[in-house]
């Protein structure tokens, strides 16, 4: 079974990719898992480049930043010129997941194993934009990241108290069943 996971997500400000990172390495650490989180946002926060790095171990976590992610979830078109690199030479096995509907690869250009999801669709229906994070949080805990779904609920309540923080559960219960029949 593999030790650890490093993950980015990246997006567009506003798409709570900071708040996801953290929600994650608090639900992994409640788990019993080594975790760091970092995160990193354009001077324009809302709608520019945004994005959180998360690593969770069950050794110790010698590095806190991600230099080649195991998982990068992208949400929007502009992730993929800063993460082309990365994509393009796929020497390190990346899995790309990505917003179908709003951020698809461009064509020819990725070597990674790539999956689309309807991540930001989702999070409107149920909540906004916003929550897009919560989604794609729902995805990898179902096909990637071996994390009890109940620690992710739990770290999400604390984060969102209330109303907020049941709307914010119900989009990661969607990214769950997003995944649930996905065929990897």
């Amino acid at each position: 079974m593999k030790n650890t996971w490093r993950t980015i997500l990246s997006g567009s400000g506003g798409q709570g990719m900071g708040m996801a990172g953290k929600i994650l390495a608090e639900a992994a650490f409640m788990q019993g898992f080594n975790t760091a989180q970092s995160q990193t946002y354009g001077a324009g926060a809302r709608g520019d480049l945004s994005q959180s790095g998360i690593i969770i171990s069950s050794e110790d976590i010698l590095f806190p930043l991600i230099e080649k992610p195991d998982l990068l979830v992208i949400l929007n078109n502009k992730s993929y010129g800063h993460f082309a690199p990365i994509l393009n030479s796929n020497c390190n096995g990346t899995i790309l997941i990505y917003d179908q509907d709003y951020a698809p690869p461009p064509k020819g250009k990725i070597n990674s194993p790539s999956f689309g999801f309807t991540v930001v669709n989702k999070a409107r229906e149920i909540l906004s934009e916003k929550a897009a994070c919560m989604v794609a949080l729902g995805i990898l805990t179902r096909l990637w990241i071996p994390l009890d779904k109940t620690n992710v609920s739990q770290a999400i309540q604390e984060t969102f108290p209330g109303k907020t923080g049941l709307q914010n559960i119900k989009c990661f219960e969607e990214g769950l069943k997003l995944a649930e029949n996905y065929p990897l």
